[in-house]
């Protein structure tokens, strides 16, 4: 099976290296190029919209996964004439229409298509009513997505994934997670947005693209959403309070919480485990101990 990957940042990097340990060839669409060299891979270095004046590297794939989604979430008004990425995705399905493509699998967001949670346990039936600009343009690309899927040849696959956590490029971390290893690895102050009683999961970049792996072999159905969560659910507090546990000290500060953010929100990801025989291995706790004492994560 040959692997179109469209993106290369925390998370696209990461099942990069997922996707070339399994054995797939893989074609990188990417404005950065991948420090991972292998026979396996073979890059283009671009932006996806000069990508498509280039039909021939949409062909002769039988697995595209789309990671990116340039816009961040920000505080701004949502404004659908000027959604790049809702404006891309149209144009990459265009492309994808007439191509030899038999999966697309599109990585949505577990909490900002959802904005503010009606239920406890959210599983995927669950209201999406977006609080952001950023959730509102990924709820626009799912209703795409599966109006597309009605029509075209391939399945369509929709991740909605968690707080996803895991080891990264230094220079470039993102989310709670590896900020708070940061700020206790440099003595730096730890801001929280709001009073930190809100809860979330928390998904490990390693199961999140082991599921990517099985769906790739196992997908049948002509479109699916998934939540992808490891349904441990911690608030900032309890990830403050787990620092001293682990024998190391933290400072932190509250600000306002931020207007944009879902405070919190507790997915089920009963979905994915029962049709994919699916199980996350990776613990929260485990992995912030192996940082601060400098082990290597597996």
């Amino acid at each position: 099976m040959k692997v179109l990957l469209v993106g290369s940042g925390f998370i696209g990097t990461a099942l990069l290296n997922k996707l070339v340990q399994s054995g797939y060839p893989v074609r990188v669409i990417s404005r950065h190029l991948p420090r991972l060299h292998s026979e396996l891979i073979e890059s283009h270095q671009m932006e996806v919209s000069e990508a498509l004046l280039h039909p021939e590297i949409w062909q002769q794939a039988d697995a595209v996964i789309y990671t990116l989604h340039q816009d961040r979430p920000n505080e701004r008004e949502y404004d659908p004439t000027n959604d790049v990425d809702y404006n891309l995705m149209e144009k990459v399905l265009e492309q994808l229409n007439q191509s030899s493509c038999k999966t697309f699998i599109y990585l949505s967001s577990g909490g900002a298509v959802y904005g503010m949670p009606q239920t406890t346990q959210v599983d995927e039936l669950h209201a999406r009513k977006p609080i952001s600009a950023y959730g509102e343009s990924k709820k626009r690309i799912e209703d795409l997505l599966i109006e597309n899927s009605t029509k075209s040849s391939f399945n369509t696959l929709i991740l909605r994934p968690s707080n996803v956590y895991g080891n990264q490029n230094p220079d470039r971390i993102t989310g709670i997670i590896n900020h708070l290893i940061k700020a206790v690895k440099e003595q730096l102050d730890f801001t929280i947005w709001g009073d930190g009683y809100g809860q979330k999961g928390y998904l490990h970049v390693d199961d999140l693209n082991a599921l990517i792996i099985q769906m790739l072999q196992q997908f049948k159905s002509q479109a699916g959403v998934f939540n992808v969560c490891s349904e441990e659910y911690y608030t900032p507090r309890q990830l403050l309070e787990m620092i001293p546990d682990l024998g190391h000290n933290i400072n932190s500060s509250f600000a306002e919480q931020k207007k944009f953010d879902v405070f919190q929100i507790r997915l089920s990801s009963k979905k994915a485990r029962e049709t994919f025989n699916w199980k996350p291995r990776h613990l929260l706790k485990d992995y912030i101990a192996a940082h601060l004492n400098n082990a290597i994560d597996s």
